[in-house]
């Protein structure tokens, strides 16, 4: 990487910097409050003066206060957007700048929390103390969370540091240059301050002893780092009324119609990519990107767009079809089925009272043939084997009526089932063999699985009123891993 400068002098986050410390300073709350009271004021003669005869304040300076109160209101949003949504450079973005030579500052890629904590040591942080780099990041507000979900007070790694020798010998060039590469593995918008503890972790392990005294190390200090990142883009998001990342407009102002008569459709299935829009996604998307991009690519294929995900219950072959809803919900699907809907089958609905086998074939050729007017559909079938016959007698199969609709273009189907069946009853089926991918599930690793579970944890903690630590989460994965030998994860670690 090239050289870059630790000055801060000139940058644009400077600038903001010093705007948000004016509104969080005592002289500046005061002022703030001053002109709340002459907004209330200003609105409340305002109401008086207009209902009331007896009141004499005079109008037009109720009218001028008002405007005074406007007029903060307006410089108070617009400050504090620019401070909350700095146009920073990403890293990603500094490092392309480097690879071509070009001039670039530390601060250009940084958030406005972790240049305050920079700034408060020296505006030129070059050649400062990495122990007085560390001490202010430590004070920051910005790693509350991380220290709290570490389940260290502050107070006591701040005593800790001073005893420690050896520390502090690691330069900041070093540590920045590595917060730049951390920040681009987490997909960061820009550098946090907990990218830049998560470098001195990694690159002056005595500084940060009191992690490993906790059991943990700098792979640790990373996952939580990005569970306080998720957890802010979600706060971020729900404050947003019109995020112009998230306004759904690929494909057109038609994207979502459908032609023809879908009654039966409608009746039998549930869509998927309309239940993400109209609810939401809890539960973010995490690990499973292999599978989700195989996945994509199989029903971007000219013939036999169709895909089955097979690997054992739990393992979260559901999650990967939810992950594909989103991307199609958010407009962020590739190639010719960024405009689709997913639809569920409920099998269990489809086959339940029947008169015969008859009335089965002719209630799913009903559906598949609305779908495929429809142009716009990816089936989903959750649990293929259900459909399938192993050769008994009275047992329904669907293959005869799939297996057609696997080679129209306007039709996808996206299936699931575990390995058992899959070896068992798609031999039987030569065309699905042939007209649906086969993508294997696999087990999220154990970084993945520890990002799952702090997913949910919120949950849990407003349920039951109590803060878990990090060190928690990780001995539910292990004791999962350890006693619970007959399921995959993550449904064993979610079950515990």
């Amino acid at each position: 990487m090239a050289k870059l400068n630790y000055n801060s002098a000139g940058t644009r986050i400077k600038k903001l910097v010093k705007i948000n410390q004016l509104f969080s300073s005592f002289p500046g709350k005061i002022l703030s409050m001053i002109f709340w009271l002459v907004g209330f004021f200003s609105v409340a003669s305002l109401s008086l003066t207009l209902i009331s005869t007896s009141f004499d304040f005079p109008l037009g300076w109720s009218l001028i206060l008002l405007v005074i109160f406007l007029i903060f209101l307006a410089l108070r949003a617009f400050f504090r957007f620019f401070v909350q949504n700095p146009e920073i450079l990403s890293p990603m973005e500094i490092k392309e700048k480097a690879k071509k030579k070009e001039d670039i500052k530390y601060f250009d890629c940084l958030s406005v929390a972790a240049a305050s904590a920079l700034m408060s040591v020296s505006s030129d942080i070059e050649e400062v103390d990495i122990c007085s780099v560390f001490i202010s990041l430590v004070k920051s507000p910005a790693s509350n969370f991380i220290f709290n979900r570490i389940g260290v007070a502050k107070e006591d790694v701040l005593e800790k540091i001073a005893t420690v020798t050896g520390a502090g010998a690691v330069r900041f060039s070093q540590v920045a240059e590595r917060s730049i590469e951390i920040a681009i593995l987490e997909n960061h918008n820009k550098v946090e301050v907990g990218d830049i503890l998560v470098a001195i972790s990694e690159l002056d392990p005595d500084l940060t002893s009191f992690i490993s005294e906790k059991n943990l190390d700098s792979n640790d200090l990373a996952n939580i780092v990005y569970w306080q990142t998720s957890l802010e883009k979600k706060i971020e998001k729900g404050k947003k009324i019109l995020d112009p990342s998230d306004l759904h407009l690929s494909g057109g102002i038609g994207r979502d119609w459908a032609f023809g008569y879908t009654l039966d459709l409608n009746q039998f299935s549930t869509d998927l990519t309309e239940e993400v829009n109209r609810f939401g996604l809890g539960l973010e998307i995490i690990g499973h990107e292999r599978e989700t991009t195989l996945l994509e690519q199989a029903l971007n294929r000219v013939e036999g767009a169709n895909a089955i995900l097979v690997g054992e219950p739990g393992i979260g072959k559901k999650t990967i079809v939810l992950g594909l809803a989103k991307k199609l919900n958010d407009g962020k699907a590739s190639g010719s089925i960024y405009h689709k809907h997913i639809r569920e089958l409920n099998v269990d609905l489809l086959i339940s009272g029947l008169s015969g086998p008859g009335e089965f074939t002719e209630r799913l050729t009903r559906v598949f043939s609305q779908a495929a007017n429809a142009g716009n559909i990816i089936i989903f079938i959750d649990g293929l084997e259900k459909l399938l016959s192993s050769g008994e007698a009275g047992q329904i199969d669907a293959s005869a009526v799939l297996s057609p609709y696997l080679a129209y273009p306007e039709i996808n189907f996206i299936c699931t089932m575990n390995a058992a069946d899959y070896n068992s009853l798609i031999p039987n089926s030569p065309i699905i063999s042939q007209k649906m991918e086969r993508i294997e599930v696999s087990e999220p690793n154990g970084s993945e699985m520890i990002r799952i579970l702090e997913d949910m944890v919120l949950k849990v903690e407003n349920h039951f009123k109590i803060l878990v630590t990090y060190s928690a989460i990780k001995e539910v994965a292990k004791l999962a891993n350890k006693y619970l030998l007959d399921q995959p994860n993550p449904e064993k670690s979610i079950s515990l």
